[in-house]
């Protein structure tokens, strides 16, 4: 599947795949992306594939399936999955590569995490292919907070964390990009990322993250107690894929209004979470909850981690963050059946890619729980407070720590 951008747009009408109810509030938001872009009325030919409204003609113009055909030149993006077979057979099309997705337009929040939500279970269903419904690319083992019920177990952290190698970083993303067929959400995080902005902003300009194709959005996780640089907020104006997330944590974000200022100034998307959300609790890495292995693999089949939040991290790719951090900080003896490790020197530069996505597909699709499946409560978390601090050790007061010996 191609990104849609107005960077790449060459005048071609749009036709929009998918239920018109939902085709509609996509439009909206076209439009609106559209003349703020081009800084002109919307004024292009738009069409809608639904069989049920077939030949309505107005406010658009809406086509059924068996007439895809004679369209076939416009840019087709998919909106919902519906009709999605209808459309492959009135097309001829082998599979998502022939349509183009409008992540990159929108910028309402929850439609774009809603229509993420759709692309991530498409692209685990396309087993003829290597579609990743999302991947986390961890740029720090390094936070501003210590959350109690961080998901990404940076709570279990000691000492002064050593800085990832930025050219390990930045070659795992290459060599995985170059081993999938396509990513729904790429997604960038820590820790907190900000505290490797130079790297960062490395990431954002390659032209494999930028405009390779591959990728259909990018969500950059920060938790509001950094202010950008300009150089990162000129490679975030610069890549169409690109949009912020903003954990809101209260009082904590501390820099969240001036963060907020600083990318409208720019024209970048965000979104923010709820002041009132909650957090799971997926309880301790350490502690086996789940007895028995049928128990295991049945919540290992409910589980959307595998999905929505493949995790790379120091050149390996896993699963989870919970895998890959737990394997980090060593909560579990490290197994190589449980990870794929990107950087391969072993393997001439030619063959790496070929032999990396013959692993890379073996490993996604597999059907056997990791070691720390029964360390999670997954789908039976249950709701905390977001961003509750743990109190480090300096801080106690002396009856909090107790008697000196």
């Amino acid at each position: 599947m191609k990104a849609f951008t107005w960077q790449s747009y060459d005048g071609r009408p749009l036709l929009l795949c998918g239920p018109y109810a939902r085709c509609v509030p996509f439009l909206k938001q076209i439009k609106k992306s559209y003349e703020r872009f081009f800084n002109t009325p919307f004024t292009l030919t738009v069409r809608i594939c639904d069989d049920e409204f077939a030949g309505q003609q107005e406010p658009y113009q809406v086509i059924g399936a068996v007439s895809l055909a004679d369209y076939r030149n416009d840019y087709i993006i998919l909106v919902g999955k519906t009709f999605y077979k209808s459309y492959l057979r009135a097309l001829g099309f082998s599979g998502l590569s022939d349509f183009y997705s409008a992540v990159a337009v929108i910028d309402d929040g929850f439609l774009k995490q809603d229509y993420f939500m759709y692309f991530t279970s498409l692209y685990r269903r396309q087993k003829q292919g290597l579609y990743l419904g999302g991947v986390e690319i961890v740029l720090t083992k390094r936070c501003t907070l210590r959350c109690k019920y961080c998901s990404n177990l940076m709570q279990y952290y000691t000492g002064v964390q050593e800085r990832l190698d930025h050219a390990v970083v930045i070659q795992s993303v290459r060599r995985l990009l170059a081993a999938v067929d396509g990513v729904a959400m790429f997604k960038i995080l820590g820790g907190e990322p900000l505290m490797e902005q130079e790297l960062l902003a490395d990431i954002l300009r390659l032209p494999e993250v930028a405009l390779g194709g591959k990728i259909l959005g990018i969500q950059l996780i920060t938790n509001g107690t950094i202010l950008f640089t300009e150089s990162v907020l000129d490679a975030l104006a610069k890549n169409p894929l690109a949009a912020v997330y903003l954990s809101n944590y209260g009082a904590l974000s501390v820099h969240e209004e001036a963060i907020k200022k600083q990318l409208v100034d720019r024209a970048i998307p965000f979104s923010e979470t709820c002041a009132d959300a909650l957090w799971y609790d997926y309880g301790k890495p350490d502690v086996v909850y789940k007895k028995n292995e049928a128990e295991n693999l049945k919540f290992y089949n409910l589980c959307k981690s595998k999905e929505n939040c493949c995790t790379v991290l120091d050149g390996t790719f896993y699963s989870c963050p919970r895998t890959a951090h737990g394997d980090a900080i060593g909560f579990y003896p490290h197994r190589e059946d449980e990870c794929v490790h990107l950087l391969n020197e072993d393997v001439d530069e030619g063959d790496a890619s070929v032999s990396l996505r013959t692993r890379l597909k073996t490993f996604y699709y597999r059907t056997e729980p990791l070691q720390a499946c029964q360390c999670c409560l997954s789908v039976c978390a249950q709701n905390v407070p977001k961003a509750e601090q743990l109190v480090r050790e300096a801080e106690k007061t002396v009856a909090e720590k107790g008697p000196l010996l």
